[in-house]
Parts: C-alpha cells; structure tokens; sequence
C-alpha cells in the first residue's frame, strides 16, 4: 500500500486542492496527516470539504489545539495567537461547521500505527511534544533520542521543511507543508511512502498565491508575515 503523508495545511483550500489532484496520479491508498488543519489562513471549512472524499487519519497540530482557546472565549490567549499569528483561528470559529470541529477536537496528539508490518508514529512537533520543532539540521542527539522510541517510521510535521532522516534504522520524516511552506513560498510538498518498502519520495506542487496574498493584506495588514512567506525564496 501507499500512503500519502501531508502537514500543515492551514486553510488554505488553494494549495490542498492541487496537492490533492497530484495525490491522485500516484495510486495512493490512505493519508496520514500531521496536524494544523487551522491557522494563519482563513478557509478551514473548505479544506475539510475537500478531505471528505479521502480515507484519512490524523492527528492535531499546535494550532489546532489552540483553536479550542477561541472557541471556549480564553481572551488573553487569543490576543496573544491574534498578534502573532493573524486572524486565522477567528476565520476558523466563523466557517467551520459544527461537526468539522467535532472532528478536529476529535483527534489525538498523536498515533501509534502498524502499517505493512512497520511500527509507526504519527505526531506534529515531536514525540514528546506538540510545539518542538525537528528542523533538517538538527542535532545527531536528537535523531538518536527519536531512534530510541525504536519505531520504524517517525512522521513530523510543524517546521514546514521538509525531512528524511534515517538514524538507528528510525526513518524519521516531515513532509513539509502543504499550505505554508517556508522553504519555497508557493510551492507545497507532500510525500509518497511505501512503509513495506521503506520508500519516502517528496513532491512538490505549485499553488497561486496572489489571492491569499491579497486577503492577508486586507485582514491582517499588522502580520506581514503572512504574505511574505508566500513569496519566500529557496536559499
């Protein structure tokens, strides 16, 4: 079996939509995805409409956590995510229907999967925790800490980079992300994996960013942050 392994789509429909349609030239079976449905952008409710018509499993990311302190009125935190992140989680209690929510309050921190006998974890930020960010360079210290939890597939999102790293026979991945990638503006990444194969292939998928790039500028002109990482440059 194939799976497709994608993170971080932060409701921006434009870019699913395509990593999507790409999903379907590569015989994929399943998705596995690694949390932040919700934030920065502003049509959640989209991006589960689009997620309907797939058989997939995730868990949450930071921002899908943080969007249970908006919907239960945490003011002070609120205003600390609004100032920093923009008006993506308010967007996101407007459009998300009630049972969207259901499903995303629904789903763990993280997995424990046996797929094609590999033992698998499926998780955000890292195994430990959901706001730690395992970059492309980090430490040897760390890989060697995550190979120590002795699975075979470690799936990561969080960072928006894209990651292969085999240490202690750990393969230890992050697909990127599909809706705000930091290392190329406007180009999202996904990964095909073959856990019985111990295959990992990364995609990459062009979206058009004009028009998220117009609305960050009309509903949080305060985060330029928001449009710039769209336009972002590889180094």
């Amino acid at each position: 079996m194939k799976y497709a392994l994608i993170s971080d789509i932060h409701a921006n429909p434009l870019a699913l939509e395509l990593v999507l349609r790409d999903i379907t030239l590569h015989d994929i079976d399943k998705l596995l995805i690694a949390g932040d449905f919700v934030g920065y952008y502003y049509r959640p409710d989209v991006c589960f409409e689009l997620l309907e018509e797939w058989n997939w499993i995730g868990v949450q990311g930071n921002h899908d956590q943080t969007l249970q302190d908006f919907v239960s009125g945490n003011s002070v935190m609120m205003q600390i995510y609004r100032e920093e992140y923009g008006s993506g989680l308010d967007e996101a209690v407007k459009r998300l229907t009630l049972n969207q929510r259901k499903l995303l309050s629904s789903l763990p921190e993280k997995r424990e999967l046996l797929i094609d006998e590999q033992k698998v974890l499926l998780c955000h930020g890292s195994p430990w925790s959901i706001n730690e960010r395992i970059y492309p360079d980090a430490k040897l210290e760390v890989f060697t800490r995550i190979s120590s939890l002795e699975y075979d597939w470690v799936i990561l999102g969080h960072t928006h980079y894209p990651l292969v790293q085999e240490t202690n026979q750990t393969l230890i991945v992050n697909p990127g992300s599909v809706g705000q990638p930091r290392d190329i503006g406007g180009l999202a990444s996904w990964m095909v994996v073959d856990f019985g194969k111990r295959t990992c292939q990364l995609k990459r998928v062009k979206f058009p960013t004009q028009k998220l790039i117009r609305e960050t500028k009309l509903l949080d002109p305060k985060v330029p942050y928001l449009a710039e990482v769209l336009m972002r440059k590889p180094r």
